[in-house]
């Protein structure tokens, strides 16, 4: 099944003429711009769903990936957690916020061992 993302988008434009203020809809299209790799009008989009409901779960989810690949870890993992919170069984945040979002681990530093001369 081909995605037809350029008729979806249209047609969340259209939906969001028509109820400017379900957030559902916000965070649907968000979903679909992030698969587009258009982060910045994917996270307006989540920022948008969460102005309009708080409690909305697939906004905190597409706004805590986004946050993770822009490095901000830290409102990722805050954004994850609060999903968890309104949605305990929605899988795919358990997923993401225990997948460290892609931060580094700290490693202790080992020390080398030097070649003796004889």
């Amino acid at each position: 099944m081909k995605r037809n993302f350029e008729q979806a988008l249209a047609d969340y434009d259209k939906a969001i003429s028509l109820a400017p203020t379900e957030a559902k809809i916000y965070a649907d299209r968000g979903l679909v711009r992030m698969s587009r790799h258009d982060s910045d009008g994917a996270y307006s989009d989540f920022q948008k769903a969460l102005s309009l409901d708080p409690k909305n779960v697939s906004g905190y989810y597409g706004r805590g990936v986004i946050r993770k690949t822009r490095g901000d870890y830290d409102g990722a993992i805050a954004d994850l957690s609060k999903g968890i919170e309104l949605d305990p069984n929605f899988a795919r945040l358990y997923m993401r916020r225990e997948a460290k979002h892609g931060k580094p681990r700290a490693t202790a530093s080992v020390p080398r061992p030097t070649a003796r001369r004889r």
